[in-house]
């Protein structure tokens, strides 16, 4: 029984999928670029005077289409702008997903941000940057602004520990297979997300992993 519930947490926490409340129509969809590709983002920009704080706010495992928890709406209520995206091979964002594609997605996103263009456009204040993430995302935001002084700071919802997921995945048989089918299932064509060749947990070694995070922390 304490296996089973133990199992249970880790699924909800890693894949839950991101609470999403109705649509709002104070946003705009835009195309964010990463090299060669495009990635899906939505922003929520505050209108009024003087420059506005800005929040990346990143989607849980496997992202979404809409406002999550609606914080966009909040934030922007606050007078805080809020720009959101989906992950690279998710969610209609070209190219391919992997975890190591994740924190260069999050790079132009932030490139995105401040470009004078869009600086100018949101009226963006580029000294008050912060990042934020729920469940996979909330991971993400934690390895990614310990490399980054432009951040001010961060907010973590739920956050996964991938580090204690991929421990689990390689000593527990039954969690293993479970995550298995499940990947097996979220593949494109019929799912929504195309994993990059040998990204898969299965097609995985525990060395190429631990060098996948401990390259997120040194760099």
């Amino acid at each position: 029984m304490k296996m089973k519930n133990k199992l249970n947490i880790i699924i909800i926490i890693f894949f839950s999928v991101n609470v999403l409340f109705a649509q709002q129509n104070n946003f705009e969809r835009v195309k964010i670029s990463r090299d060669d590709i495009a990635l899906n983002g939505m922003i929520f920009p505050v209108r009024g005077e003087g420059p506005c704080p800005v929040v990346l706010l990143l989607y849980g495992f496997l992202g979404g289409e809409s406002d999550i928890f609606s914080i966009g709406e909040k934030l922007q209520e606050s007078g805080i702008l809020t720009l959101t995206f989906n992950y690279s091979g998710t969610y209609g964002s070209e190219g391919e997903y992997s975890m190591e594609n994740t924190p260069k997605d999050i790079d132009a996103a932030f490139d995105f941000l401040i470009t004078k263009e869009n600086v100018a456009r949101y009226n963006i204040d580029t000294s008050k940057f912060y990042l934020g993430g729920y469940s996979y995302g909330g991971g993400m935001v934690l390895t990614y602004a310990a490399n980054n002084p432009q951040i001010k700071a961060i907010f973590s919802i739920a956050g996964t520990d991938h580090g204690e997921f991929f421990r689990e995945y390689f000593r527990n048989y039954v969690f293993a297979k479970m995550i298995d089918e499940m990947f097996e299932q979220l593949k494109a064509p019929n799912g929504p997300v195309r994993f990059m060749k040998g990204k898969l947990p299965k097609e995985t070694t525990q060395e190429e992993i631990a060098g996948t995070i401990l390259n997120w922390i040194n760099n």
